[in-house]
């Protein structure tokens, strides 16, 4: 499946990101890093099933065509405060 995390660089979102790449799906992340950290998901960062896109989501410009071909999103991108 093809599966986008919104904020999947954060803790919550990057533990989500390892076993859904665990489990074989190509997965997108979306998170602008403000929180997230790139720590949390380097380890796919080579891999061709991953594909990090630095992008506000107040921006859709910045990431509206990576919604794509998506068979699944999970929505963990939030303002920590």
């Amino acid at each position: 499946m093809k599966i986008l995390v919104t904020g999947g660089a954060g803790f919550i979102g990057s533990h989500l990101v390892d076993k859904l790449m665990s489990q074989g799906h190509h997965v997108t992340v979306i998170d602008n890093l403000s929180s997230g950290r790139i720590e949390n998901i380097e380890q796919w960062l080579n891999n061709s099933k991953f594909k990090l896109v630095k992008a506000d989501l107040k921006k859709p410009a910045q990431w509206i065509d990576h919604f794509k071909d998506i068979d699944i999103v999970y929505h963990y991108a939030a303002n920590p405060e």
